[in-house]
């Protein structure tokens, strides 16, 4: 269990990475800009709960 919580954590700071360092994501429009914004922020909850949970995990 641990071991996949680690590689999803790690395909999800790559996939982050990824789209906060293309260049080619040259957003036109609000409704893209917003919609970026909201999946970077909804990637970095899930990359810290998936620390948290490895954490508490890791402490028991």
């Amino acid at each position: 269990m641990k071991q996949q919580l680690q590689e999803l954590l790690k395909k999800y700071e790559f996939a982050l990475s990824n789209m906060q360092s293309d260049s080619n994501l040259t957003c036109v429009s609000i409704e893209s800009t917003a919609y970026f914004a909201g999946v970077t922020q909804t990637f970095n909850h899930v990359i810290e709960d998936l620390k948290d949970i490895l954490e508490s995990n890791h402490e028991k």
